[in-house]
């Protein structure tokens, strides 16, 4: 499946919040490792670099990549144990540029720079619930 402009207006307009990762600024590829690896360990799932969570919504802060996004991802792909199937590829939405990448659930477990991600299990007023490491 290819990562599509409409896909990405889905995931936005969707305003749910499981499985989707938003930083209004990160490019160093260590830490986009960290983030393919929670995803694939998990459901897979959506990165977007250039957006937040704000209040029930994404709020689109935009995201300009000075660097070369082909050596960023191969770099981040160089620090997982395992092959991830991603797409990735940047959207103008509301005038704002935001890079997004879609991750699909591993078979295997993956770990980053000899880590495992995983989503993490966080006690709210007395129950357990899911939520993802970041």
């Amino acid at each position: 499946m290819s990562l599509s402009r409409d896909k990405v207006e889905a995931v936005l307009s969707n305003n749910n919040f499981d499985n989707v990762i938003c930083r209004a600024l990160e490019s160093r590829p260590g830490e986009l490792a960290k983030y393919i690896c929670a995803l694939a360990n998990k459901a897979g799932g959506y990165i977007l670099i250039g957006a937040e969570k704000d209040n029930g919504s994404y709020k689109l802060t935009g995201f300009y990549l000075t660097s070369n996004i082909e050596n960023i991802m191969k770099a981040a792909y160089g620090k997982l144990s395992h092959e991830v199937k991603c797409q990735y590829g940047s959207f103008l939405l509301f005038d704002r540029n935001i890079f997004v990448i879609r991750v699909e659930q591993s078979d295997d477990l993956v770990l980053a720079e000899g880590t495992q991600y995983p989503a993490v299990r966080v006690h709210i007023r007395g129950r357990i619930s899911d939520k993802s490491c970041w």
